[in-house]
């Protein structure tokens, strides 16, 4: 499976925000750590997350996905360490 970073910005006004963090749950294991931003475990590729993304946003939106690859380090809570700890080792 791969593991992915996913950050994102809406800019326009009156974006749903919702419809895209729905689609980001529906592609694997997740975990919202910060405002914008997720942790995905998934069997889709970079450039199939990208493609079932990019129908939530327009010309002003920006999104970066990016393939984990080695250990994830910061300041977050407990229970988010315990998910990465669990989701985004090897398998």
């Amino acid at each position: 499976m791969g593991r992915y970073h996913i950050s994102y910005d809406l800019n326009s006004p009156g974006q749903k925000y919702e419809d895209l963090k729905e689609e980001i749950k529906s592609l694997g294991i997740w975990c919202k750590y910060l405002e914008s931003t997720f942790l995905v475990k998934t069997n889709l590729s970079q450039q199939d997350i990208i493609d079932r993304l990019s129908k939530h946003l327009d010309g002003s939106d920006r999104l970066l996905v990016t393939k984990v690859t080695g250990p994830i380090k910061g300041w977050l809570s407990e229970t988010e360490w315990t998910w990465i700890k669990e989701n985004m080792n090897e398998d």
